[in-house]
């Protein structure tokens, strides 16, 4: 599972020089950690008009210059990426303080439809970048996990990467300890405590058939 961010901008100052208003660039940022700050990939399209505009193959624009043109993208590349990523960490924490928030009555306002298999609800609130969440019958505790098939480098930077972001969510009062199980199946785990919250937040190694993956588990 992907999270991907998109910024479109358009090339609105473009028409002074071809005389058309056709120019578009895209770019997606795609990241199967958290989506900030985990630019994995981008593309840059436009349209086919544009295209011939650049290339001079329309004849009725004049030729634009490919050097500008390079330095147009590159430009707004780094421009729009840097709003685009605080967007995305910002949906992550804001989710991740909300399911803290709820602990307080249980996780009851994200429970969904009772999971007969596992015997716990669905959740309604899946962090960006996270799946498969859910709520224990008895309140005490909401988990999510990331897409699993990691192999042990990228799990090692997939940890790494998600408490960082999680300490630039969670105020300074909150503690941090952390402790390595030290099992085949299960490895690292970071677990969050503050003394003004009913709830606390461990993440940690796991293991499965299909490869590693991180667990979030928030506990009253």
């Amino acid at each position: 599972m992907k999270t991907c961010v998109t910024a479109t901008r358009n090339l609105s100052f473009l028409p002074l020089l071809t005389g058309r208003n056709v120019y578009t660039i895209t770019l997606q940022l795609c990241s199967t950690l958290i989506p900030a700050p985990f630019l994995m990939a981008f593309s840059m399209t436009s349209s086919k008009t544009y295209f011939n505009s650049f290339t001079g193959k329309d004849p009725r624009n004049k030729r634009l210059s490919p050097k500008l043109l390079t330095t147009v993208f590159v430009l707004l590349f780094f421009l729009s990426v840097p709003f685009a990523l605080a967007e995305s960490s910002g949906d992550f924490c804001k989710a991740i303080k909300e399911i803290i928030h709820n602990g307080r009555v249980d996780f009851k306002p994200i429970h969904g439809k009772l999971d007969l298999v596992s015997e716990e609800y669905f959740g309604t609130l899946t962090p960006p970048g996270l799946e498969e969440c859910f709520a224990w019958l008895n309140g005490q505790a909401y988990h999510c996990r990331t897409p699993g098939g990691l192999n042990s480098e990228e799990l090692a930077k997939t940890y790494e990467t998600y408490n960082k972001t999680l300490r630039q969510c969670l105020p300074e009062r909150w503690e941090t300890s952390e402790r390595n199980a030290g099992r085949a199946n299960a490895g690292r785990f970071m677990t969050y405590r503050s003394d003004s919250n009913f709830v606390s937040l461990r993440i940690g190694e796991r293991s499965q058939r299909q490869g590693w993956y991180l667990d979030f588990y928030f506990k009253r």
